[in-house]
């Protein structure tokens, strides 16, 4: 910070230069900067900037930068002096009872997500399209969904032709921005509208096209399976991009599953630096399998933080531009279990 009472200087730097970081300390915050001050109703000075919870190591930070808050001390005619970030702040006085939100639409940051979605309901306002959504792409509850969300799919899969660009073909994917270190997320799919080789449906971690770990329920081939296209069966396909491909893990569906009759899928964050990717019949989750894990450091790539939520793709079949098929999901259930701050 530099002040001077003429816009063309000459400027006075702040002798205690740089004002708010955390470079070369062993903070769980860092990154931080960027900050905006403001005063409260009282009168005191705070400061409002971006970090993110990554420790020294700089590796592990999936969820990008986040927002803080710390007080500021600024007498007149002195310069700001500003509290290190360290997650848990104590400061100037709070109001002693809350002041609700008066503005505003949509959940608050550290809310659950329920969502049944209910006719004649709109997309909850929290839920992020990854590009821009093609016409009818994601449908509420349309006539014989009920209480479903209904996910037509992409020609191209998450990853798309080069990790890169899309050719405007646009990818079917609706994700919950991560807010918490751990969190559980459940979501059904009814995935009987699988009819081909490669069609899929699943569940992404996801940052962006070369960093995301997916876990579907996919249509390849089989000699000799039984099933609604000759030659496929169902399996559970785990697979991710972290910058680079990660090895697929491709498991046959157990024996008392089946794509005719609903699936859970659960991802959950364990701990600050890894996600598990589990699935289940619906209506018997004891049987729920874990199929893959992902590292947090393997989706720590940018500022954007991630996302998690279903994806849908025929994964470029030759021809599956105009063959789309509709699945759909229901029950999106994201529910936080714990902030690390330190």
């Amino acid at each position: 910070m530099a002040r001077s009472k003429s816009l063309n200087g000459h400027y006075e730097p702040a002798p205690h230069n740089p004002l708010l970081t955390a470079t070369n300390t062993t903070a769980f915050f860092q990154t931080v900067g960027h900050a905006d001050l403001f005063q409260d109703v009282n009168g005191n000075w705070w400061a409002v900037a971006l970090s993110t919870r990554a420790g020294p190591a700089l590796t592990n930070s999936p969820m990008g930068r986040e927002t803080v808050l710390t007080p500021v001390t600024w007498n007149k005619g002195d310069w700001p002096v500003f509290e290190p970030v360290s997650g848990l702040e104590s400061g100037w006085e709070l109001p002693s009872e809350p002041i609700p939100v008066s503005e505003g639409e949509g959940p608050l940051v550290d809310a659950s997500d329920h969502y049944k979605f209910p006719p004649n309901s709109d997309l909850p306002l929290d839920l992020i399209h990854w590009r821009l959504p093609t016409p009818d792409t994601y449908l509420v509850s349309p006539p014989g969904y009920e209480k479903s969300l209904v996910l037509r799919s992409s020609v191209l899969n998450l990853t798309s032709l080069d990790g890169v660009s899309t050719g405007g073909k646009g990818q079917t994917f609706l994700g919950k921005r991560q807010t918490d270190n751990m969190f559980s997320y459940k979501l059904d799919i009814n995935p009987s509208n699988l009819s081909k080789e490669e069609d899929e449906v699943g569940v992404s971690v996801f940052l962006v096209q070369t960093f995301h770990f997916d876990l579907g329920i996919v249509l390849l081939p089989q000699t000799g399976a039984s099933n609604k296209s000759a030659g496929t069966a169902p399996f559970f396909r785990f697979r991710g991009m972290s910058e680079f491909p990660v090895p697929d893990t491709v498991v046959p569906f157990p024996s008392y599953m089946s794509i005719d009759t609903p699936i859970t899928i659960e991802v959950k964050a364990l701990n600050w630096t890894h996600y598990s990717f589990a699935a289940g019949p619906r209506d018997a989750q004891h049987l729920m399998q874990t199929y893959g894990f992902a590292r947090g450091d393997q989706l720590s790539w940018g500022f954007t933080g991630t996302l998690v939520g279903p994806y849908a793709t025929t994964n470029g079949r030759p021809g599956s531009q105009n063959g789309a098929f509709e699945v759909a999901v229901g029950n999106w259930t994201y529910l936080p279990q714990g902030q690390v701050i330190n």
